[in-house]
């Protein structure tokens, strides 16, 4: 058998994968453990396609402090939250590159330059470039899928138009 390989002295910080985010919002005080109440809440509030709703699911997966209780008054991403989603999509590039590509990223979407890209900033980029939304739209329509089947929520998004918007020429 091979000997284990020796820690480094510089080891890479853990960087949550989408999974482990999208876990997060099922799992809101962080304790490892799902309630089925909070399975349900969350499955029936994320999962539903309407516009809102995919503009803060993508948010929520790109944002570092996007799990748990969200609020839009008080959310940001940063910089390090656009490295770390082009670090997930392109692994093979380099982190110099990749730093330098969140930097035009970043500065871009922080319409005031404030530091930090709040969810309006996001929402409004988001009209025009749909790059995260798409990411995030497809990583919701995975977990829809894998949760209960598509017929399942569409069945389900479409029986509460009343509550949510259900609007077919989304995509």
């Amino acid at each position: 058998p091979t000997p284990p390989t020796p820690p480094t002295n510089n080891p890479t910080p853990h960087r949550p994968t989408t999974h482990q985010r999208s876990f997060e919002f099922f799992n809101s005080d962080f304790n490892g453990a799902i309630p089925l109440r909070d399975f349900l809440r969350v499955s029936y509030t994320m999962l539903v396609f309407d516009r809102p709703m995919a503009y803060e699911f993508a948010f929520r997966l790109i944002s570092r402090r996007g799990a748990g209780a969200f609020d839009p008054a008080f959310a940001c991403i940063d910089k390090q939250d656009i490295f770390e989603f082009l670090a997930t999509r392109y692994p093979r590039e380099s982190h110099s590159s990749l730093h330098k590509k969140a930097m035009q990223i970043f500065l871009h979407i922080d319409d005031d330059g404030s530091g930090g890209i709040t969810y309006q900033e996001f929402q409004r980029f988001c009209r025009e470039n749909y790059t995260f939304l798409l990411w995030g739209h497809r990583y919701q329509t995975m977990l829809r899928t894998k949760l209960f089947s598509e017929d399942y929520w569409r069945t389900q998004t479409q029986s509460r138009q009343d509550i949510y918007i259900y609007d077919r020429m989304f995509f």
